[in-house]
């Protein structure tokens, strides 16, 4: 599932790579954000906090190629998704279910949960049973924040497992074509 600490990259951000203490932003908490317009504008020029934003625990959903130095950094954003508690974000009776559906048949994809991606648990992670990954809340960095992003990685995914979480979350995206 995860790489040892001897395997992990500690120089490169990867997709599939989880870190910790991570502004979350309208991710998880968006009825703190207060939006504000300047007198005779239309639009919303800025918005800012109520509080401090929530941290937590999110993972790179931006691919590897695009987050390589070594490639120039293709991206403008890393783009990363938040990991809640398996057993906050889904009824109990669901959750087998969802852990379940971790690896899809790639031949005859079912629309199944598509939005989460189950993570089991590590000494580095405060979810008992487990958490998820919750494509539905994706939000992203600005491509500056990569040293920041890099400083908080605590855990980086075996490939198999990483390629898994890949293609459902192009499932998760692509969803419309997939029979029911």
């Amino acid at each position: 599932m995860y790489l040892s600490d001897e395997k992990k990259d500690p120089f490169s951000l990867r997709q599939g790579d989880i870190l910790k203490d991570i502004d979350l932003l309208g991710a998880l908490n968006k009825n703190n954000i207060l939006y504000t317009v300047q007198p005779g504008s239309a639009s919303n020029d800025f918005w800012m906090y109520r509080e401090k934003p929530e941290t937590g625990y999110v993972m790179v959903l931006s691919h590897c190629c695009e987050l390589d130095k070594k490639n120039g950094m293709k991206v403008t954003s890393i783009i990363v998704a938040p990991l809640r508690d398996i057993n906050k974000a889904s009824a109990p009776d669901k959750i087998k279910d969802i852990i379940n559906t971790n690896i899809i048949d790639r031949e005859h994809p079912q629309k199944s949960y598509l939005k989460y991606f189950y993570i089991p648990n590590s000494e580095q992670l405060p979810y008992k049973n487990g958490a998820v990954v919750d494509f539905s809340k994706i939000f992203s960095f600005k491509n500056s924040c990569y040293d920041y992003l890099l400083s908080n990685k605590i855990l980086q995914l075996q490939d198999d497992y990483r390629e898994h979480m890949s293609f459902k979350l192009g499932l998760f995206f692509y969803r419309t074509q997939l029979v029911a």
